[in-house]
């Protein structure tokens, strides 16, 4: 078990392993701690995931399945660093309302589709951008990376995609 700034991190068999988050009702508000400014800070969880399946549904329910990939990707090339919150949430954002389903007919096919969108993003944005929870404006998920992480997730993922869409 280890205490980290938002969640407590239970380690498992290897390297696996299951953050949990707790979060609070105060209010009308949710809130999750802030174990190193000893404070609850605004947060939105369940808006999050209804807007992560929303999303999901519209992806044609390939979207897990790729941020699972990517996931995977991050863990086991350990050559760059996003927290998985971020990375849900930009490619969430690659998922717009109204969609053809030929974009999303199958994994591959969903796979690069959204590689694409991802690193068209990322290279049109040298300089970090904010990443702010889509159903809570105030809260800004940059607070997990700084630009030196942000380049090298961009160089990097540049590189993956133009790999991933030779091999598609």
């Amino acid at each position: 078990v280890e205490k980290n700034t938002r969640c407590v991190t239970l380690n498992y068999k290897g390297d696996f392993h299951v953050d949990i988050v707790p979060f609070l009702k105060i209010g009308v508000s949710f809130c999750i701690p802030n174990n190193d400014e000893n404070k609850w800070e605004p947060t939105n969880p369940i808006a999050y995931t209804e807007w992560l399946m929303d999303k999901n549904a519209i992806a044609n329910n390939y979207l897990i399945k790729t941020i699972r990939l990517f996931k995977y990707l991050r863990d086991i090339k350990q050559n760059f660093s996003v927290k998985s919150i971020l990375l849900n949430t930009l490619i969430g954002n690659c998922i717009g309302e109204k969609e053809s389903v030929s974009n999303f007919k199958n994994l591959p096919t969903s796979f690069v589709a959204i590689f694409g969108r991802l690193n068209d993003f990322l290279q049109s944005n040298p300089n970090m951008p904010t990443i702010k929870n889509p159903t809570l404006n105030t809260e800004d998920f940059n607070r997990h990376w700084d630009q030196d992480k942000y380049s090298n997730f961009r160089d990097k993922f540049k590189s993956y995609y133009e790999k991933a869409k030779e091999a598609y």
